[in-house]
């Protein structure tokens, strides 16, 4: 079965290369127009490339997921032609070279650091995208936590499990309730048709 996006606005986060690469390449050969994020700007660049001549359309922007304000004012740009964001997917994360680290040599900035990529970022982004979704209701967003640390550590830190499996398996507990709540109005229950996924990936070696 072929789903197509057109009309659709999708914001894709830790698109430079990857996962967050081929969704978004998947979204425009779908007709989606796509708004794609990273802080990698040459690799960006290159997301887009090779989303032309799709049925969509890629827009990229280079923004810091940990930024709070520069993620909202990227969700608002994004929102201003079609007046949302129909789709969300948290893609952005990774370990910010902490691999292998023993747990006592991880300074408190490097743990903020990763905690701010891999959660915080998708709590902005799903929290700049709220209204929209609510009033239209209807809104799809995924966030892509890593299965990687779900395997044996050997003795060291795997903060990608802390940091996502642990913290986004939480959040989500809490963003589903959000957006699924019925309102009233008009005399008749008028469900809110938001779906919020999590979905555990392995790691990627490119």
């Amino acid at each position: 079965m072929q789903i197509e996006f057109t009309g659709k606005t999708a914001i894709v986060t830790g698109a430079a290369h990857g996962f967050g690469r081929a969704i978004s390449l998947a979204f425009a050969k779908r007709g989606a127009s796509v708004w794609a994020c990273d802080i990698l700007g040459d690799e960006l660049a290159e997301t887009q490339n090779l989303c032309q001549g799709t049925s969509g359309d890629c827009r990229i922007r280079t923004v810091d997921v940990r930024d709070k304000k520069a993620v909202f004012e990227f969700v608002e740009e994004a929102s201003a032609e079609s007046g949302m964001v129909h789709i969300l997917v948290n893609n952005a994360g990774g370990v910010l070279g902490q691999v292998g680290r023993p747990l006592e040599e991880v300074s408190e900035d490097d743990w903020l650091d990763v905690f701010a990529v891999n959660t915080s970022a998708a709590f902005y982004f799903s929290q700049a995208v709220a209204a929209g979704m609510k009033t239209a209701r209807y809104g799809r967003i995924v966030n892509i936590s890593s299965g990687a640390g779900l395997g044996d550590a050997h003795g060291t830190i795997r903060m990608d499990s802390f940091c996502t499996d642990a913290a986004m398996t939480g959040s989500n507990q809490h963003f589903v309730p959000q957006f699924l709540l019925r309102a009233f109005g008009h005399g008749k229950k008028k469900s809110r048709r938001i779906f919020v996924l999590d979905k555990h990936d392995g790691s990627v070696s490119e």
